[in-house]
């Protein structure tokens, strides 16, 4: 810090070297003791947003305003008045930001063209991005260039040399748009701007490469930003980049470092921009998740959401990893609803869909989610080539829809180029993901030796990144890690009475409405139908929670049905097991579960204690006493599900 007596001169110097933390201190004291003129105000706007004080950044910039006005410099006001149009809008005040905006550009209504003109036309464009009016934002962001250049601002030009690769991008003009960023993140690396348009630059930028999934662009100028950084004291916008380089080290698998630098983020932020710090809790949520903590997962969405962030597909694949395969469904459904035009936030969320869609049995809702994630591929290319980690998400979409067709040479071909996308971007998990179908793939194809191969270099992967619940699904599909399903099993009750009292043909129409009616919701729970047993079916689930809420929505399809629906009994049992062949099941645990269904009445759902113990119901139970179930050792308590 400067030795010199005079605060503002001391000011002065701390601006001229970026330490902002100094000048706020040493502008606030200047303030107090004379009080500071119309452009020192403005410094002090700067060095209060730097210090993380966006409140004392409009109040100064209010009074730089008031001051401008009052000797009649309707330009210099009009700056200011972006500027709060600008920084309301961080804090969320969008009338105030609106009234601002408005006011500028009446201020400028009439004057000579200026440099503030430019800078009217930059906030133009920035609105007009974010209300998907991207034609008109082009205009804009040219204008501003145009301007900027004219009247050699460099601030001005390369804010809106970036906003115009920004618009070009999302118009699918990829590659011209890339080179725009790519010139102003230069002109921003080269320190030729001052610091507030160099962050926004930056972000721009990242953004933008993160949404087109160009991870290796985005960390390169990540790390340009963070070296620019190191060289200002600050506290606010380094959160921000924070987040896109916790993004980045996320995808490259060192997830403790990610959580690290999010987590820094938040401190950061939370209480400068409480939005943009609930995207660092949103990412902090997909970490836990992959991680399999599921708690801490769904405490972390919670609070993003709060505090205004979009917390999709997260909460859909959180529903998904609890078994809730129906409400994960809705819940990408309604996202995916919202978000009709803008095709690279889509393709965020279509993976998603394909993943839900299947593990629900819905193959046309995961070929055309497929479909669109290669069309969305396509159209944003750069220089003719489709980016790496779009176009390994619509491979694998496509290996994982045809491996559910159960077509393994689609599936290897599609698979196998996705694994070679995933490993070219550097993304282990992804990869490691994708050698589980491509195992799954091999199997189906009857090369065990290679889907081994497979299974084992993933499961390894998994183990290396902490994400246990893919060790897991990895461990079982190798062999080498007990299975722990709950097994469901269904029984018309007295059916050989019923068909001779309704008729043969009366009764064929019956089970094909039971059996299309239990198939379908048993997949919208995340079922697995294992086997149809006689007038019945053996299904596997992988916790308690949809097992037990599929048993009830069976009950209630039947009691609810117009026409003539058939009695049936519904066991539940929670177990370890082992895999028995290829989508088969054995041990004490099926057997016992079997049994349990068999002890079971017309129209009662009978579960072990310990089944429903394991889980939080929204029904009621009631005591069933206990049985002596054979092969097991100890009696087995029962309780019966009260669905009604």
């Amino acid at each position: 810090m400067s030795t010199t007596a005079d605060p503002l001169e001391a000011a002065h110097d701390a601006v001229a070297r970026n330490d902002w933390l100094a000048a706020h201190e040493l502008l606030r004291a200047a303030d107090t003791a004379s009080g500071l003129g119309a452009k020192d105000l403005e410094l002090l706007a700067e060095a209060s947003m730097w210090s993380g004080d966006v409140s004392g950044s409009i109040k100064a910039d209010e009074r730089s305003y008031a001051l401008h006005l009052q000797e009649g410099e309707r330009l210099q006001a009009a700056q200011a008045a972006l500027r709060l149009a600008l920084w309301n809008g961080v804090k969320g005040a969008s009338a105030a930001s609106q009234g601002w905006h408005r006011r500028a550009a009446t201020l400028l209504e009439g004057e000579e063209e200026a440099v503030e003109h430019g800078y009217l036309a930059l906030q133009r464009a920035m609105v007009a991005f974010w209300s998907r009016e991207l034609d008109e934002a082009l205009e804009q962001a040219d204008r501003a260039l145009e301007l900027g250049r004219r009247f050699g601002d460099r601030n001005l030009e390369a804010q809106a040399l970036a906003r115009r690769g920004m618009v070009l991008v999302r118009k699918g003009e990829v590659a011209e748009g890339l080179g725009c960023l790519d010139e102003a993140s230069a002109a921003a690396a080269a320190d030729e701007l001052k610091p507030l348009p160099a962050t926004f630059v930056y972000c721009n930028t990242i953004e933008t490469c993160r949404d087109l999934a160009d991870f290796g662009r985005a960390a390169e100028w990540t790390d340009a930003a963070q070296r620019w950084f190191s060289q200002c004291t600050t506290i606010g916008f380094p959160g921000e980049c924070r987040i896109y380089r916790g993004e980045v080290l996320q995808l490259r698998g060192a997830w403790d470092t990610a959580t690290e630098e999010l987590g820094r983020a938040w401190e950061e932020l939370r209480d400068i921009h409480p939005k943009t710090a609930g995207a660092a809790l949103y990412k902090l949520g997909e970490i836990h998740l992959l991680q399999g903590d599921l708690q801490a997962a769904e405490e972390a969405f919670e609070q993003a959401r709060e505090l205004g962030r979009d917390v999709q597909p997260g909460v859909a694949l959180l529903r998904l990893a609890h078994g809730r395969v129906d409400r994960a469904a809705r819940s990408i459904e309604r996202a995916l609803a919202e978000q009709t035009s803008d095709h690279l936030a889509r393709a965020k969320l279509l993976p998603a869909q394909i993943e839900i869609a299947l593990a629900a049995g819905d193959l046309p809702t995961a070929r055309a989610a497929a479909a669109e994630l290669e069309h969305v591929a396509e159209t944003f290319k750069s220089s003719e080539c489709r980016t790496a980690a779009l176009d390994a998400s619509a491979q694998a979409g496509w290996g994982a829809v045809a491996l559910a067709e159960r077509d393994g040479s689609e599936a290897l071909q599609r698979l196998r180029a996705a694994a070679r996308l995933w490993t070219e971007v550097g993304a282990p998990y992804e990869l490691a993901r994708t050698r589980v179908l491509l195992g799954l793939a091999y199997r189906l194809q009857d090369e065990e030796d290679e889907a081994r191969v497979e299974l084992v270099h993933a499961r390894n992967a998994f183990m290396r990144l902490g994400a246990t619940r893919d060790v897991q699904r990895a461990g079982e599909l190798l062999g080498d890690t007990p299975l722990r399903r709950t097994f469901l099993f269904t029984d018309i009750v007295d059916s050989t009475r019923a068909a001779e009292a309704i008729g043969a043909q009366k009764w064929e129409k019956v089970l094909k409405w039971h059996d299309r009616t239990l198939q379908e919701i048993f997949a919208s729970h995340g079922g697995e139908v294992v086997k149809q047993t006689g007038d019945g079916f053996f299904v596997a689930f992988e916790a308690p929670g949809p097992a037990v809420d599929a048993a009830v929505a069976v009950q209630r399809a039947l009691e609810e049905h117009s026409g003539y629906a058939p009695d049936v009994r519904v066991g539940v049992h929670s177990a370890p097991a082992f895999a028995h062949g290829d989508h088969d099941y054995g041990g004490v645990g099926v057997h016992a579960a079997a049994r349990i269904g068999a002890l079971a009445g017309a129209g009662d759902i009978l579960a072990s204690r310990e089944t429903v113990a394991a889980t939080a119901l929204p029904f009621g139970v009631s005591e069933r006493g206990t049985e002596q179930l054979k092969g097991l050792s100890d009696p087995t308590e029962l309780v019966s599900i009260e669905w009604r």
